[in-house]
């Protein structure tokens, strides 16, 4: 009698497990960039692909699907395609794992890249950089009175084009107006303004550095290699352009230093609430 119960609670165990591993949606989160298809579905979930036409982020783009069950979610798969084509993965053939998540990113002909972000969600400083970089292509004028008047490069919200909503655009912040010097850090958190190689709560490429006093603001874009001198895009005037990023700047003491023209000792560092990535440097 004993075995026969046994028998009849592995069946039933079985089942269950057989009953938890079922298809999975693609994720309605995941953020489809400018220029490319909602994602396509395949029979029984079999397959994700997404068209791109767009040609401003590189040359090349990426699908990257994570297999999952409702009980968890396991190995990553991927595949690339050039701009104006389809990217395509096939569920692989273990049964009971298929694509539960799906991400999109965008490459250059090297093969690097970064991931699309949701407006408001989570972002890395690959995407920020390229946010910025979108801004300074288009030769975005300076205008700290025109409101909220600037698309940014996903083009689902505009942003003041000014200082503090350079960074604001970068972060892909929902905030609505635009944040200005005076409030932008209510949406970051204190970092150390100093150089240190392993520790997330010093300053790194992406971070805000606010002068409330004289109201200006400029974003961190990393150390050289010296670890002294380091480099700030900051937009105050003029139109938007690679020439805003403010390279080889000195890291040294006191208020005669000026930083993108106003004194070093005026600006604070934050970093962005939704910044993500231990590898954030």
């Amino acid at each position: 009698m004993k075995s026969l119960q046994r028998i009849a609670m592995v069946i039933v165990l079985a089942i269950g497990t057989i009953a938890i591993v079922t298809f999975l949606p693609v994720s309605a989160s995941a953020a489809v960039p400018p220029g490319c298809s909602a994602p396509v579905v395949g029979a029984s979930n079999s397959s994700i692909s997404v068209h791109c036409n767009s040609t401003g982020r590189g040359s090349r783009f990426q699908i990257r699907v994570q297999e999952c069950t409702t009980a968890n979610c396991g190995n990553f798969y991927s595949a690339w395609a050039n701009y104006g084509g389809t990217a395509k993965v096939t569920a692989p053939s273990t049964a009971g794992v298929i694509p539960g998540s799906l991400v999109i990113y965008w490459a250059s002909a090297t093969g690097t890249g970064c991931a699309f972000t949701q407006l408001g969600g989570t972002i890395s400083w690959c995407d920020m950089q390229a946010n910025i970089q979108n801004w300074a292509n288009r030769g975005i004028v300076y205008c700290e009175t025109c409101g909220d008047s600037v698309s940014d490069w996903y083009k689902d919200r505009n942003y003041r084009p000014d200082c503090s909503g350079l960074v604001s655009m970068a972060w892909h912040i929902s905030v609505s107006p635009t944040p200005y010097t005076g409030n932008i850090e209510n949406y970051a958190h204190a970092v150390t303004w100093a150089y240190n190689a392993t520790s997330l709560s010093y300053i790194r490429p992406g971070d805000l550095l606010n002068d409330v006093s004289d109201g200006h603001a400029v974003m961190f874009a990393g150390w050289a290699s010296d670890h002294v001198h380091f480099s700030v895009w900051s937009f105050g005037n003029g139109t938007m352009s690679n020439g805003h990023l403010f390279t080889n700047q000195p890291y040294v003491s006191g208020s005669t230093q000026m930083v993108a023209g106003w004194p070093k000792a005026h600006y604070a560092a934050f970093r962005y609430n939704h910044a993500t990535g231990t590898t954030y440097q």
